[in-house]
């Protein structure tokens, strides 16, 4: 398309979205650049943005449908102590090692991602359910075994220096809901959590979430 004698560049499939006279060290520098918005450099979990897709994607999918999306949100307790304690260094390898825990051993089909500093999230579609209350005791069953699994200390690090977590969980309506809504829904829930001084342990009664 020229306009005023000028040519604009479109992409096309198969280009290799480099523009003419682009040096290979720029183009490098692009695509880390790109990668590095998808993905948290210290723990290597999807980050805030992908998040924030993903569950986009999840909402749109479930809407027709009587599916509901749950989202959970991991607050890390005592990193800025730790961090002044024993320096920056421990509490990075402290999250690296949730970061890697929470990957391995989140259930199929539960995307886990970094949103901010010291905090972890999860998302899961949940299967159909007869009821709000028996989609919320699934919720909190996918928070308690997110919980769990973080508990005990990774191997080559100090017991003494392994944080326990705040967690919140919210599921939306059937048929999704919007996204952002869902966000600050959980954002809000781990505020009151953290204000009141709670510390979410595994509720046995609760059923294991499907995988």
């Amino acid at each position: 398309m020229a306009t005023n004698g000028a040519t604009t560049t479109c992409w096309s499939p198969g280009s290799s979205g480099r523009r003419p006279g682009w040096p290979t060290w720029c183009v490098r520098c692009r695509c880390r650049l790109a990668a590095r918005s998808l993905r948290d450099p210290l723990t290597g979990l999807a980050s805030r943005s992908m998040l924030q897709h993903e569950l986009a994607r999840r909402c749109a999918a479930a809407a027709g449908t009587r599916a509901r999306i749950a989202v959970v949100l991991l607050d890390v307790r005592g990193m800025a102590e730790l961090n002044q304690a024993a320096g920056s260094a421990a509490g990075d390898a402290v999250l690296a090692a949730l970061g890697a825990r929470l990957a391995q051993c989140a259930p199929t089909g539960v995307d886990v991602a970094r949103t901010g500093g010291d905090q972890l999230a999860a998302l899961a579609t949940l299967p159909v359910t007869d009821g709000d209350e028996h989609a919320g005791r699934l919720a909190a069953s996918l928070r308690d075994t997110l919980v769990e699994s973080l508990t005990a200390p990774a191997p080559h690090l100090s017991a003494a220096a392994w944080p326990t977590l705040h967690a919140a969980v919210v599921c939306s309506a059937p048929g999704g809901d919007d996204p952002d809504r869902l966000l600050l829904a959980v954002e809000a829930r781990l505020r009151r959590r953290k204000a009141a001084g709670r510390r979410d342990v595994p509720d046995p009664r609760a059923p294991a979430l499907p995988v």
